[in-house]
């Protein structure tokens, strides 16, 4: 027997000659291709300044409701790390704030 079956299947596709040009029948075009990624340096547009003004205010807001729930709870104007009260003129300014000064600050490096 001598059948399809029989022949063993051709490891990769044919690759067309070098001078071979594309053909009407060809499906793949520019259109096809990824877009390139964007520069970092350019501007960002108006939507993706909407967008992080929105995430701004939405982390604002959780800020806010930690705070109302640090109010149920009895530990309102407590640091999170130590327990140490937050002194008043720093929740005057931040009322959501939730460390003393010595744990907002960020860790030093050496």
């Amino acid at each position: 027997m001598d059948g399809p079956l029989d022949r063993p299947a051709d490891p990769q596709p044919p690759v067309p000659p070098a001078d071979a040009r594309p053909s009407d029948t060809d499906t793949e075009s520019i259109d096809d291709l990824p877009d390139a990624p964007e520069p970092a340096d350019r501007e960002p547009t108006e939507r993706e300044r909407e967008l992080a003004a929105l995430a701004a205010m939405q982390e604002a807001l959780a800020d806010v409701d930690r705070a109302l729930e640090r109010i149920d709870d009895g530990t309102y104007g407590a640091c999170e790390a130590c327990g140490q009260p937050i002194p008043d003129e720093v929740l005057e300014q931040a009322p959501a704030a939730r460390l003393c000064a010595a744990h907002a600050r960020p860790m030093s490096r050496p």
